[in-house]
């Protein structure tokens, strides 16, 4: 049975991606800094084989346990989703406090980090694996008052490329999924908008399809009607329920 590590899965698109990955069969490694049992009672509802644990992954030694504990239990990672994400109500920069900055970078850059550094040597040694970073389209177009979200993800886009280059002669494949707004718990703390937003559930079953590899990709040069595999490198763009790839642009 193949293994999937999903962080922030206690609500939200972590919880959704979940319950995706447990209806392709896979058996789950949830973590998240939030009370579980809504999740653990769906999941349990549908058979799925399952651990989950509490903890923080901006810290660097839990992370590290953590992913240790997965291979206890299961004995490989096959898809790692760094979803675990912070952010805070829209303000101008100058507006911040230093610890909500601290927060917004240790979790969803940092956070994104100590997951990679841990879990690529156990694929690498496996001879595969699937690494999807949870981007933002805010990364790709930075919105006003989320300055310092808006930078995290630009880095978690550029960390996910950065990496995807590091193991471009294995078969690990690390993309970026990149939603737009959604309607999550985060997204009405932050915005108060969350009921007009795209559905987690939606952008879940997008990131089921690049771990199964049912997503794939319509180059525009050459040959517009073939379906290719999606690259690794690429940024998933899920807005407005729609959905575009931008693949890895190579250097000239």
């Amino acid at each position: 049975m193949k293994a999937a590590i999903v962080t922030g899965a206690s609500r939200g698109l972590g919880r959704a991606t979940a319950l995706a990955l447990a209806k392709e069969g896979y058996a789950l490694a949830l973590c998240a800094r939030y009370e579980f049992s809504d999740v653990i009672k769906e999941l349990n509802g549908m058979g799925a084989t399952t651990m989950m644990r509490m903890f923080d992954v901006r810290r660097y030694d839990s992370v590290q346990w953590f992913v240790e504990d997965v291979m206890s239990v299961y004995g490989r990672i096959d898809v790692l989703v760094n979803n675990a994400g912070h952010a805070t109500p829209r303000t101008d920069l100058e507006s911040l406090r230093r610890s909500d900055i601290r927060q917004i970078v240790n979790t969803n850059l940092f956070g994104t980090t100590w997951l990679l550094m841990k879990v690529l040597p156990i694929m690498k040694a496996q001879g595969s694996g699937t690494i999807v970073n949870i981007g933002s389209k805010a990364g790709r177009y930075p919105s006003p008052g989320a300055a310092m979200y808006s930078a995290s993800k630009a880095a978690v886009h550029a960390l996910t490329q950065a990496v995807a280059r590091e193991v471009r002669d294995t078969k690990i494949r690390v993309v970026t999924v990149s939603p737009g707004p959604m309607n999550t718990e985060m997204r009405q703390t932050t915005d108060g908008d969350a009921a007009q937003q795209q559905s987690p559930e939606f952008v879940a079953g997008i990131i089921s399809d690049v771990v199964t590899g049912r997503l794939t990709w319509a180059p525009d040069i050459l040959y517009p009607k073939s379906r290719v595999s999606l690259p690794s490198g690429a940024d998933v763009l899920v807005w407005k329920n729609n959905v575009h790839v931008f693949p890895m642009e190579e250097l000239k």
